[in-house]
């Protein structure tokens, strides 16, 4: 057994991968079995442990018609509303949580609440105390 075939057959057995699939990545990406000498065991190692981590086999398998992918949601939620004399209410969401205050120069009021709906009634009655105070 040459030490090409050896060293495959090593690894193959030491990362739990077939060793004619492990040959083929080889030389299908440039190694020469004509070319390889014993001392590259290291190099030859090494390179496929890249391969497999870097190969488009870890990438996660894609949604078919019996299995969807998972939904990562990354939600951006954001109401400014600027009101005469430097007041302005903001409502925001944060980690899940929406946070609706009333700013001037600092803030004086703060309500957190669980969903958009009454995040947005809640910053609606902001805006009219704060102008019903201001008249």
């Amino acid at each position: 057994m040459s030490a090409w075939n050896k060293d495959i057959e090593e690894y193959a057995h030491s990362r739990n991968k077939e060793p004619a699939k492990v040959q083929g990545i080889l030389q299908r990406d440039g190694w020469d079995e004509s070319n390889y000498k014993s001392s590259m065991k290291k190099a030859l190692f090494e390179w496929l442990d890249q391969w497999y981590t870097l190969s488009i086999k870890n990438l996660p398998t894609p949604a078919t018609a019996l299995r969807r992918n998972p939904v990562i949601r990354s939600e951006n939620y954001r109401r400014v509303t600027r009101l005469p004399h430097g007041w302005s209410v903001l409502t925001y969401l944060s980690e899940g949580v929406y946070y609706t205050q009333v700013l001037n120069k600092g803030q004086h009021y703060a309500e957190i609440n669980s969903t958009k709906e009454d995040a947005d009634l809640m910053h609606t009655q902001l805006v009219k105390k704060v102008l019903h105070d201001q008249n």
